[in-house]
């Protein structure tokens, strides 16, 4: 099923089991499954896993051209070794 990996307040990566019934823009639509707050691992997926030590950081998506900042998203995180 689908799941995404949060950073939890102990700085611990774990799994959390979500529904994801829809697909806008190419970014798919979570349903179920998540708190307000969550910390979502966004960046190197591939390299965590449940329990290893994280540190959440808001993503920052690329600036469309022309633009001078680049606004955050909160809740999001990037693992960290």
């Amino acid at each position: 099923g689908a799941y995404v990996m949060v950073v939890g307040a102990d700085g611990k990566v774990v799994r959390k089991d979500v529904t994801a019934t829809d697909m806008r823009d190419g970014q798919w639509v979570i349903n179920d499954g998540l708190a307000a707050g969550d910390a979502v691992v966004v960046s190197g997926l591939q390299k965590v896993k449940p329990g290893a030590a994280a540190k959440a950081t808001p993503w920052k998506p690329a600036a469309p051209a022309g633009s001078t900042s680049a606004a955050s998203a909160p809740g999001q995180a990037r693992s960290g070794k």
